[in-house]
């Protein structure tokens, strides 16, 4: 039996590997290989505590995270996962403060900064040997501390020892446990800026669609609804309150409530009981305030006794505060920076669409009123009746449509003023179908606009244009970025290209390494590929000119099926064309029409297991000409189906594990069949197959 805690010693010379332990040195080296693969938390930290299982024996392993902020270490993964369901969930759940736990045995020996063993019976009093327990362990354990730089270990990595280890041992396990943490380290970065990205993207989005939601809706009702509807999907929060300020008289009226139990009638009275509530105290400086814990508070207004934090954010117009939106969490402290942010961006749709809102409602008394009050608003905006005529059409898009500034366009028909006909076809498309437009426009301003032409039953149709150009050039700095690093990343891959062939020129190596060169010059091409589609993907997203001409299709398909005929017969499998003769002529990029249709059929032969069948369908169809891949092979799933032609998004199962590819593909064919003005689609049963379609209009 070992001591209660024994760290590894570092010998000065060294013990010979056995066999054994030249063995576990191999597959820690695979398991190092195939985890630097893995970009998801969850999968990571289940295939560490597994191999660290199947590499030393251990019938049990356990990750646990330590979080240095709040100084909690929860449960990452264990192995093997419990067959009862209560203990799995106890598993998840489960946390230990570290706080008071400075003297435990267990963190002086991470202190250690080594893999120590440990006997749970000599620490049975501990709250990790209860965790340790419960993951089902009972004898002796071994802990490595996997340290990134801080004070304190970011994570513990822990085995049930079936076995007596030498030295030896140890170290190669410590060794396992460091490479381990290194992984675990640059995945979590690589998670949590990911991650960053995605909530910046999603609140951009979120903000886009309110604003074009909010330029639907000029009812104050509807736009109160809806600011605190998004108000409540960003952060969570439990309740919420918007509520109209008179400053004159230094009053507050609710306009809307949101998640509470009782009557709005009977909130107001109990807010009337209350004086200097955090909701008026920023109605009147017109700051951001934040209530961490509502307790701390004398004079919050217990309208429901479950909320513990509270934040409210002024509505502002015009320096005044016309507004105050209060939102409230049953969690202490619930509410971070980038809800703040968020939420005071909204407010300022917010105030901008209730101003909107109550000139709509002004418009039956004084229309020149609401029309100068609309010259002063940044987006476009035009209202025609149901005759066609312009009612109003602000400053702004006066500016935008270049029209003269001293005219005047009242009950003109919007067809005779406007001569920009990209929008007049935007105005005729919505008018003859009643319903929605939405199109991006480039006017003789230079500048890009999102354009919405939305039916309005009594009134007619409003035109809103939004200035997204800032969006625009940002994605085409975005663009030109990719295009910067991904070639600054060839010529390091072209070094180590060479210097892996001069390795392999002035060497001779046995298996294992052949092994190591062969997975080494697999991983150049797999990068070089990525680099490849990054680069063309860039440039067909930053609008490549295409060199349009006349292309026979039935000789591009012919052409196609005879480059791809070599790897099916590689593969044992049948590739078949059905094709009449009258296919006719495509106007199109001859080598991007090419990238298309190869990359299709490449895919449905790599996707396809060996013996399989392939079948390419040419078939006109009028004024367009279609063109199918089917196969049947693996299939895809319903779940991967809407994100197959997303930018890096790889269907992962066991059976295409194997399969390189950097994700891209499918997003490059889709932007250049777009680019030649058609469409692509797919479907697909899951072990049935896939057929792609591919619809491209035909030459007269």
């Amino acid at each position: 039996m070992a001591d209660q805690h024994t760290p590894v010693e570092n010998s000065t010379e060294p013990a010979a590997v056995t066999p054994k332990q030249y063995q576990r040195l191999q597959q820690i080296h695979q398991a190092t290989v195939e985890m630097t693969r893995i970009d998801e938390m969850d999968s990571l930290m289940e295939t560490m505590v597994n191999r660290m299982s199947a590499i030393f024996g251990c019938p049990r392993a356990l990750l646990l995270l330590v979080n240095p902020v709040d100084d909690e270490m929860t449960v990452g993964a264990v192995y093997p996962e419990p067959d009862d369901n209560d203990q799995r969930k106890r598993l998840q759940k489960a946390y230990i403060n570290l706080t008071p736990l400075h003297h435990d045995p267990y963190v002086e020996s991470w202190q250690q900064r080594a893999l120590h063993l440990h006997n749970l019976n000599d620490n049975a009093d501990s709250p990790i040997t209860e965790l340790v327990t419960l993951a089902g362990m009972t004898d002796q354990i071994c802990m490595a501390p996997i340290y990134t730089g801080e004070d304190q270990p970011s994570a513990i990595l822990i085995g049930e020892i079936a076995e007596n280890y030498a030295d030896a041992d140890k170290a190669i396990m410590q060794q396992f446990a460091e490479s381990s943490g290194v992984i675990l380290h640059t995945t979590r970065l690589h998670t949590d800026t990911v991650g960053k990205l995605a909530d910046k993207m999603r609140e951009m989005s979120m903000l886009q669609q309110l604003d074009r939601e909010l330029n639907e809706r000029i009812e104050l009702p509807t736009v109160f609804e809806m600011a605190l509807d998004w108000a409540l999907r960003f952060t969570n929060a439990n309740t919420a309150t918007m509520a109209l300020y008179d400053e004159i008289t230094d009053s507050l009226r609710t306009a809307r409530n949101y998640g509470y139990t009782i009557s709005d009638d009977e909130i107001e009275h109990l807010r009337s009981q209350y004086g200097n509530t955090l909701t008026h105290r920023v109605a009147r400086s017109g700051r951001i305030e934040v209530l961490p814990d509502v307790l701390l508070d004398q004079d919050y207004a217990w309208i429901d006794r479950q909320v513990r934090s509270q934040m409210a954010v002024p509505v502002m117009r015009e320096d005044r505060v016309i507004a105050v939106i209060a939102l409230e969490s049953y969690k202490i402290n619930a509410f971070t920076d980038d809800h703040i942010s968020f939420v005071q961006q909204l407010a300022n749709r917010a105030a901008v669409a209730v101003d909107n809102a109550r000139l709509y409602d002004e418009t039956v008394r004084e229309r020149e009123r609401l029309s100068y009050i609309l010259s002063t608003i940044g987006d476009v905006v035009i209202i025609i009746n149901t005759e066609g005529k312009i009612v109003l059409i602000s400053q702004s898009a006066m500016s935008a449509l270049q029209l003269r500034s001293d005219a005047h366009f009242h009950g003109k028909l919007f067809t005779e003023v406007i001569d920009f006909k990209p929008l007049v076809d935007v105005y005729r498309r919505a008018a003859t179908s009643a319903e929605s437009g939405d199109e991006e426009l480039h006017l003789p301003n230079e500048r890009t606009y999102y354009v919405r032409a939305t039916p309005k039953q009594g009134i007619g149709w409003i035109i809103v244009m939004q200035d997204i150009t800032l969006f625009k050039e940002m994605d085409q700095v975005k663009s030109e970025l990719i295009a910067t690093v991904s070639h600054d990343l060839k010529q390091p891959l072209g070094v180590m290209r060479g210097y892996l062939d001069l390795l392999q020129m002035k060497n001779t190596f046995d298996d294992p390494s052949k092994n190591f060169v062969r997975m080494i010059d697999n991983a150049i091409n797999n990068m070089r590929q990525l680099i490849d589609d990054l680069l063309d993907l860039a440039r067909i997203e930053s609008g490549v000119d295409l060199d349009f001409e006349e292309i026979p299709l039935s000789e591009l398909i012919e052409d196609c099926i005879a480059s791809n005929r070599p790897g099916a017969i590689q593969k044992h499998q049948t590739l078949t064309l059905e094709m009449p003769d009258d296919v006719p002529t495509v106007a199109g990029d001859l080598p991007r029409l090419s990238q298309v249709f190869n990359n299709l059929v490449g895919n449905a032969i790599k996707y396809t297991q060996a013996g399989g069948d392939i079948k390419v369908n040419v078939e006109p169809r009028g004024v367009t000409v279609r063109v199918s891949i089917e196969d049947n092979g693996l299939g895809i799933s319903p779940e991967d189906q809407p994100h197959i032609f997303d930018r890096f998004y790889r269907v992962r199962s066991p059976e295409n594990d194997d399969i390189d590819g950097t994700g891209l593909g499918l997003a490059i064919v889709k932007s250049l069949i777009e680019a030649h003005r058609g469409k692509i689609r797919l479907e697909s049963q899951l072990g049935k197959g896939s057929t792609f379609f591919v619809t491209l209009p035909a030459n007269d």
